[in-house]
């Protein structure tokens, strides 16, 4: 067996997303994040599935998105 998996769950509004991180979003959907988020913005940048160019949840494919904070419910980061 390998070496066990770490994982937190940050439901901090203050903290920061960071690359890789899984992002859960309050209207029950979540996307995985692609770039490491600045400390001057409130938006990041995701990449999800069952979605569509606008956003809605009536997915046709995967999409890059760039969504604001607000929408978070949490980050759950996992690390070894």
């Amino acid at each position: 067996m390998g070496k066990g998996l770490n994982i937190q769950v940050i439901y901090d509004d203050r903290a920061l997303a960071k690359k890789g991180d899984f992002v859960v979003y309050e209207f029950s959907h979540i996307g995985i994040v692609l770039e490491d988020q600045s400390d001057n913005s409130n938006n990041i940048k995701t990449i999800e599935g069952n979605t569509n160019e606008p956003g809605r949840r009536e997915g046709d494919g995967v999409y890059i998105k760039t969504r604001n904070c607000d929408l978070v419910k949490c980050y759950i980061r996992i690390f070894s």
